[in-house]
């Protein structure tokens, strides 16, 4: 079975806003001395979380704790420790690489990983908005789920 989201973050890793972390503002400025002008992932990471919250809803919906079972699944922390180093995902997501503080691993200590589960949801906002697809994050969503179950 073709993998839609690595298929799509190999094809978009050069440019879109999805895998774009405000840190990076930081790292162009330092880098081109003038201020970063393009956008950020923030809106469509919120959308993301919305959809992916949706499809593991609709996978898991029969389930009696619905609720609490698609947190195994959806929260942060388990977005970074499964999945994003699943895709080594780091290798995709521009951010300021150079600052000490912000982590380049995927073993989720505290909330500094936070930007890497944003960016995977963001990409779930942009292929759901591209694609006008439901189905399509679903079946994202049914990988995922094989993933983080291992």
């Amino acid at each position: 079975m073709k993998d839609i989201f690595q298929t799509w973050i190999k094809e978009n890793k050069e440019n879109h806003t999805a895998l774009i972390d405000k840190s990076y503002k930081n790292k162009f400025q330092r880098s081109n001395k003038e201020a970063f002008k393009g956008e950020i992932n923030i809106n469509l990471a919120t959308y993301g979380d919305a959809v992916l919250n949706l499809a593991f809803c609709e996978i898991l919906f029969k389930n009696v704790k619905l609720s609490e079972d698609k947190q195994k699944y959806i929260k942060d922390e388990v977005l970074v420790n499964k999945i994003a180093k699943h895709y080594q995902f780091l290798d995709y997501i521009k951010y300021d690489d150079e600052d000490e503080n912000i982590p380049k691993d995927y073993d989720w200590k505290d909330e500094k990983h936070k930007f890497i589960a944003t960016a995977i949801e963001a990409c779930i906002g942009a292929i759901f908005k591209e694609k006008k697809d439901f189905e399509k994050v679903v079946e994202i969503a049914k990988t995922w789920k094989e993933i983080i179950d291992k």
